[in-house]
């Protein structure tokens, strides 16, 4: 009995320790990680919006879900939006930043993140594949299919398809938030 109590102690104190140690690393770490977060942030919003110089969140009832829509101006003109769309990839969520001009054409796509398989579906944001850069100049009326208006990464269907869903829900999203009213 008293070797159970012992041992029971022993693993207490270990685990407030543990408990300790991983609170403290994640007080410390955390400013960092959300730091390096909103730079990637403002470098993809600069990345799908080129032409834009200054950046304003759209805020209030008429954003629905965990969508984020960012206007981009130039000397005061609306350039674009850019549209910040989660989709369902293979190994879990695709984070997407779709930039679209005032006439509905993607003019960017950005992957802020992936949890996609190393080698394969990951691939979607290499630079070298070129992936993302097909989106561009595509507007609502493209059918967004990944085998026919999109070439596919080989052996990453599901996350070539996901990327051009999310790209395809961004145009629906921009015509919807400013398709009518702006014309």
């Amino acid at each position: 009995m008293r070797d159970i109590a012992r041992f029971g102690l022993t693993l207490m104190i270990v685990c407030i320790i543990s408990a300790a140690a991983l609170s403290f690393t994640y007080q410390s770490t955390s400013p960092r990680i959300e730091e390096n977060r909103r730079d990637r942030h403002r470098k993809a919003l600069i990345a799908v919006l080129p032409d834009a110089q200054e950046f304003k969140t759209v805020e209030g009832d008429e954003i629905k879900g965990d969508e984020e829509v960012t206007v981009g101006y130039s000397d005061d003109q609306r350039v674009g939006v850019a549209l910040k769309v989660s989709i369902l990839g293979y190994g879990g969520p695709i984070e997407l930043m779709v930039g679209v001009n005032m006439e509905g054409e993607v003019s960017g796509v950005e992957v802020l993140s992936q949890a996609e398989t190393p080698g394969l579906g990951a691939r979607i944001d290499d630079p070298e594949e070129n992936f993302l850069e097909q989106f561009k100049g595509k507007t609502i009326e493209n059918r967004f299919k990944a085998k026919d208006d999109i070439d596919a990464i080989s052996g990453a269907t599901i996350s070539s398809q996901a990327v051009t869903d999310g790209v395809k829900k961004a145009l629906e999203l921009f015509s919807e938030y400013f398709g009518e009213r702006e014309k």
